[in-house]
This record gives structure tokens, C-alpha cells and sequence, in this order.
């Protein structure tokens, strides 16, 4: 027995699955559907969210830093080269940089909010690509490829995530496209393909550093692929994925972690300390999984618990050796997660951003899962491919409308919508002070922003951008309080 990746559903019996034994007109009717989908779900997305304005603390410290500025820069401070972007991310930012300096890139397009919101919705509409790819390799089947590209659309936090100014999306994709081509140069190994597959990996290493358990249980996959081959070979293919991302981590180290002025501290901080194992009773420990029980990584427990079964029963007709990389995928990354919560560096939490690489393969595993227990049970022989492409659609289909429908940027930031009911204009002649969280914020805003229109006379010269201790100084009056929540008259007001 090989351990290559293959095809997985070689024709047995005429195996429905089959491309060439499946009715054209069943398929290019649910092809047709699928893609009708598509299009509602990632127009309902980007009239929900790709337009909001409303930047919170940490999306406009994002902007500033791919200016090549810090968050607390003095305003109309003139933009940097991009050595200041790395020297701005590596002193503001508790990420690798590598989503920094595309935004750096990216803004020669302009600063317009629905402009910047497009570039982490690229990265979103690549994962669910990556899906369809997959689907595509396991199934042969379009109809069914393209249905299963819903399912990321489905799931509320990488939705949550598509559109925010931040490197989560990005690093969703990144797991999503190294399984995808684990699969692919899988099916043909060579030195060649694995060395493009951790360039590829290498690149989205640079959106964060949670990344790199991802990667790690990679490269086992790669051996895993060839335990059949010589070792020398399989050496060579495991250097050749290797290299390329050992020469990242070498690389951000040096630029980032390394650094003097590094900005990353040797402790998770207090809101993250909630969902870190490491010192929790045996009762928290408990609530924290029910927690993320709750959530979709109930798709990775159902998945892992499928792929046993088969595997225990040793089914060949459900096809579970073909998901044997995505179970070893699965597996070791949220082993890794959960060591490194156990050892207090990084929190365990797949219902929240910082454990979207879990969301990400939890998804991932759903599709799997109805085919195994399809194909591994008598409805194999009972339920038409057209049928299942009809489940599967109806199913992706109606979780993804639903979730696009209702998907929002809620955060506590209403700076924007707060001055456009107050009326900007009439801080003509008022003092505003800026509490320090709402500061880059109100910079964006003014400065590259839809604000930006009534700047003239008003901006920056009637904000006062310093501490709460200091809102009196020299006797000025303060007529406008701005928080990230509220704009309110001052106690200080004329």
C-alpha cells in the first residue's frame, strides 16, 4: 500500500463519485446553483461589512502602522518608507508583519474604508476557493466542489474576520491553501512541488505567529505521504518544504521578535489570560472546551470521531485514507494549541480570533465527514449523486445565506457614526478631547477617512489629543468628550 495522497476514489463498482459515470445535466444544474449562491452570499458579505468605517483601536493602528506610523503619532505626520513600516510593526504590533506591509502596498489603490476592507476579503474569498479546490480533488465532482467552497461562508467567525483590517484572514487562508496543496503535490510528489508549497507556506507565516503549528503539523504530513519511499527521498522532500519555512522563522525572528524594540511581551495579556490552561482548575479547564464545543469545532471532534470509526473498522468503501492528512492536520494542531496553553503562551479558544487556524480546520473537516458516512454506509447504493449534491448544497447554501445575512462589524467603536450625528461641522469653534484609545481612530478619520471632507479649520486644531490627567492644561476649555463609544459634553465645557 502507497501512502501517496492519490485520487482516494478510484471507481469501484462504478462508483457514483465518479466525474465520468455522473449525469452532466445534474451536474451543471447544482454547478449553476452553487455558484448563484456564491454570488448572494459574497454580495450580502460586502454591502454588511465592506463599507464600515467604523475602524476600531487596533484595525486604525494597523492603517497607521502600514503608513509607516505608530498609533499615537501627532496629527498630519507625514508617511514613512517601508523600512518604517517594519520599524512600526515590530514596536506596535503583536504580529510577523507580513499583512503590514501588504496594506503598505495595498493603500497606493487609496484609504477609502470599503478599499482597505477588500484587501482581508481577498483572503477570505481564497479560502473559500481553497475549499471548492479540495472538494474538487476528493470528489471529481463540480457540483459538489463548489457547494463545499460555501462552507467558510457558514461559519460566523471567519465571516466575522473576512472584512476586518487585521491579519486573521489572512492567516485562515494560509491554513486553508497549505492543506490544499498538501493534497495536490501529494498526489505527485516532487522535490519541485514541495519546495513551492513552503514558499507558499513560508509567505503566510508572516500573518501570525499561531501559523506556525500549522506548518509543523505539516511538515509530519509530508513525511507521512512518503513512508514509502526510500528514505533519502523522503528526506529531500522534507528539506525542500523546510527550508523555505525555516528561512521565515529566521527571517522574522531577526526582524521582529529578535529586535530590542520588539513589541511582543513574554506574557499573553490580562483578556487573553481567560482562555490560557496553564493554572485553571480541572472546572475551568471543562468550561473553556464546552466553550468551544459550543462553537464550529464541533466539526473537527465530529470529523476525528468519523475518521476512528472508519479507521477501527478499517472501511475501505467510506474512503476515510483519502482524509488521513487533514486527521493528522486536525490532530496535531490543536494538540499544539492545547500544549501551548497548558504552558501559558497562547490561549485555546476555536470560538474566538485567536483560534480562527482551529475554526479554520474544523470547517474544513465538515465535508469530509458526509462523505465518509455516505459512502461507508448502504446509502452509497441508494442515494444518487444528484441527491447528495442537492443535500450538501441546501445545506452549505442555507448556512452560508444565513450567516452573510446577519454578519457585522459590532464592535464598541462608533467614532464615526457618533460625529455624523452630531454634525462635525459644529466642532467649528469647539474643543474636542480624544481619549487615547479613540486617538488613531479619529486620525484615520480626519486625516485619510470619509471625515476628511470637513477637516478644513476644524482638524487638527480644536482636538486635543493628550491623557485624562491633562484634559485642563493652560485653562482650556474642553467642550466635546470623544471616547471610542460615546461623544458627550464635557465637564470642562464652556
Amino acid at each position: 500500500m502507497t501512502c501517496s495522497v492519490g485520487t482516494g476514489w478510484e471507481n469501484k463498482e462504478g462508483d457514483v463519485m465518479n466525474a465520468t459515470t455522473t449525469d452532466a445535466g445534474t451536474t451543471r444544474t447544482w454547478c449553476i446553483v452553487a455558484a448563484l449562491l456564491w454570488l448572494a452570499v459574497l454580495v450580502l458579505l460586502f454591502v454588511n461589512c465592506g463599507s464600515n468605517p467604523n475602524f476600531w483601536f487596533d484595525e486604525s493602528g494597523q492603517f497607521w502602522m502600514s503608513r509607516g506610523q505608530t498609533h499615537f503619532m501627532p496629527p498630519l505626520t507625514p508617511d514613512g518608507t517601508l523600512a518604517d513600516v517594519l520599524q512600526a510593526n515590530r514596536t506596535a504590533n503583536s504580529d510577523p508583519g507580513g499583512f503590514t506591509v501588504l496594506l503598505h502596498w495595498w493603500l497606493a489603490g487609496g484609504s477609502a474604508p470599503a478599499w482597505l476592507r477588500t484587501l482581508p476579503f481577498l483572503f477570505f474569498v481564497a479560502t473559500m476557493a481553497a475549499f471548492a479546490a479540495l472538494a474538487r480533488l476528493w470528489t471529481g465532482n463540480r457540483g459538489l466542489a463548489l457547494a463545499a467552497g460555501l462552507v467558510p461562508a457558514a461559519v460566523p467567525l471567519l465571516t466575522r474576520f473576512a472584512f476586518e483590517l487585521r491579519a486573521y484572514s489572512m492567516e485562515a487562508c494560509g491554513v486553508a491553501v497549505v492543506l490544499l496543496l498538501l493534497y495536490h503535490v501529494g498526489r505527485r510528489p516532487t522535490v519541485a512541488g514541495y519546495l513551492g508549497l513552503g514558499c507558499v507556506a513560508a509567505l503566510f507565516l508572516t500573518s501570525r505567529y499561531s501559523l506556525i503549528c500549522t506548518l509543523a503539523a505539516a511538515a509530519v504530513v509530508v513525511w507521512w505521504q512518503n513512508a514509502q519511499r526510500p528514505l533519502r527521498q523522503r528526506a529531500a522532500f522534507l528539506a525542500a518544504y523546510g527550508i523555505p519555512v525555516a528561512a521565515a522563522c529566521l527571517g522574522i525572528y531577526l526582524v521582529t521578535l529578535g529586535h530590542p524594540l520588539a513589541h511582543q511581551k513574554p506574557e499573553p495579556p490580562d483578556y487573553v489570560q481567560l482562555y490560557i490552561l496553564h493554572g485553571k482548575s480541572l472546572g475551568e479547564i471543562a468550561e473553556i472546551f464546552g466553550k468551544g464545543l459550543a462553537s464550529t469545532y464541533l466539526g473537527s471532534v465530529l470529523f476525528g470521531a468519523t475518521w476512528l470509526w472508519c479507521r477501527l473498522r478499517r472501511d475501505e468503501e467510506s474512503g476515510y485514507r483519502l482524509f488521513t492528512p487533514l486527521f493528522i492536520m486536525v490532530l496535531l494542531v490543536n494538540a499544539a494549541f492545547a500544549l501551548l496553553s497548558f504552558a501559558g503562551k497562547y490561549p485555546w479558544c476555536p470560538q474566538l480570533r485567536w483560534g480562527i487556524s482551529l475554526d479554520l480546520l474544523a470547517a474544513a473537516g465538515m465535508f469530509p465527514t458526509v462523505l465518509m458516512l455516505w459512502k461507508g454506509s448502504a446509502l452509497r447504493r441508494q442515494v444518487s449523486v444528484g441527491l447528495i449534491s442537492l443535500v450538501v448544497t441546501v445545506a452549505a447554501g442555507a448556512g452560508a445565506l444565513a450567516v452573510s445575512a446577519t454578519t457585522r462589524l459590532d464592535s464598541d467603536d462608533h467614532i464615526y457614526a457618533n460625529l455624523m450625528a452630531l454634525g462635525p461641522e459644529k466642532l467649528a469653534g469647539r474643543r474636542v478631547f480624544v481619549e487615547i484609545t479613540a486617538q488613531p481612530s479619529v486620525r484615520y478619520l480626519f486625516e485619510y477617512g470619509p471625515l476628511k471632507q470637513y477637516a478644513d479649520g476644524i482638524y487638527p486644531r480644536n482636538f486635543q489629543f493628550e491623557v485624562p490627567a491633562n484634559m485642563n492644561t493652560a485653562g482650556l476649555p474642553i467642550d466635546y468628550f470623544l471616547s471610542p463609544g460615546t461623544i458627550r459634553k464635557s465637564e470642562f465645557s464652556r
